[in-house]
């Protein structure tokens, strides 16, 4: 495997995980009556900042360069499939967003562990499949632990970062008779097993759904001939971002305008968008050079995917847990170890 290709995929990986700090940040204290609306709005707003990188440098780049890809038959052959994955995602995005809200503010950080290594499983598999590439052992062991640790999270109690702070009062009889009779509203201290479970499953669909990314951006340079990686590295990722936009459209077209129009009238939600528009920004960046990548590993698909994406995991899930000052669970902590040793373990691959 080529450095440059690693590089690539390690930088692209560490700027693409600011995506995942940007969704969290928009669904941050939303009701449970906002939840739902919150995340989509969210996810439009993150898949339109994505898209500003590619089409600055499609604009930036030489008309000659960009009509190459553009006029090639072998690359627009390929355009339909890298639509579908790009739609594939977008919908996956909305999935992992509804999940982030829905996570109670107490183990989002877990949720995007398990969803991330979803996708970064998911994303080898499609990509080994497609090219008829045949997987290393690892990539079998390094799936099962990820499978293992989603179990986990799915099983594992969730302990939110204000539980101290709101039982401190009670005596250690009351607080435990509290923390069993935990409903689905009271998600502030303990997130419910219903809901748990639903984050979980919310979590995994999405990462599935990503994981089509990858396969969509590898198929769009696989066709790149030697010297002109630039040009369909940026043509691939600017058909396949835009399309990730349009399930959120279509969400925000249908949804209802009173909430809506509640939702864009909060000043602190206001706010927290321009967080996420910061980070979709970046994202976007570390999608461009992510998909660099690909371009520079002809036969390596697989691998470099398990790279970019253990390091957008792993990075992804810091970020929540310093940011929102997250205290894992021990179920937590051994859920994330499972899903991380499997990301590395996968990686061994290349």
């Amino acid at each position: 495997m080529q450095l440059d290709a690693v590089l690539a995929a390690t930088l692209g990986g560490l700027l693409w995980a600011f995506g995942v700090l940007g969704k969290r940040i928009g669904v941050e204290g939303a009701s449970d009556d906002s939840k739902q609306i919150r995340a989509t709005i969210t996810i439009f707003l993150y898949s339109l900042t994505t898209t500003v990188t590619p089409f600055i440098d499609l604009l930036r780049m030489d008309r000659a360069a960009v009509a190459i890809p553009l006029q090639d038959e072998a690359w627009r052959a390929q355009v339909i499939f890298i639509v579908m994955c790009g739609l594939a995602s977008g919908l996956g995005g909305v999935l992992g967003t509804l999940a982030f809200a829905w996570a109670a503010g107490a183990n989002s950080s877990l949720i995007s562990m398990v969803e991330n290594g979803c996708y970064t499983l998911f994303g080898a598999v499609f990509i080994s499949l497609y090219f008829l590439q045949n997987p290393h052992i690892s990539m079998y062991v390094g799936g099962a632990l990820i499978i293992s640790g989603t179990v986990v999270a799915n099983m594992g109690q969730s302990c939110g970062r204000t539980r101290t702070d709101q039982t401190k009062g009670d005596s250690d009889s009351d607080s435990a008779s509290d923390l069993s009779e935990s409903t689905d509203e009271d998600c502030s201290v303990i997130v419910p097993t219903r809901l748990r479970k639903r984050c979980v499953v919310l979590a995994v669909l999405a990462g599935t759904c990503w994981g089509l990314g990858p396969l969509g951006k590898k198929i769009g340079v696989s066709v790149a001939p030697p010297g002109h990686q630039h040009a369909y590295t940026t043509c691939t990722y600017a058909a396949y971002i835009s399309c990730t936009a349009v399930v959120p459209l279509c969400q925000l077209l249908v949804a209802n305008r009173q909430k809506l129009a509640e939702s864009l009238g909060d000043r602190g939600f206001r706010w927290q968008l321009v967080g996420t528009a910061v980070c979709g920004f970046i994202s976007g960046i570390g999608g461009l050079v992510s998909t660099y990548a690909f371009s520079r590993a002809s036969s390596d698909g697989a691998a470099i995917a398990m790279i970019e994406n253990g390091v957008y995991t792993m990075c992804g899930a810091l970020m929540i847990a310093l940011v929102f000052k997250e205290r894992p669970s021990v179920s937590q902590l051994f859920s994330a170890t499972l899903v991380l040793t499997g990301i590395l373990v996968s990686g061994l691959a290349g």
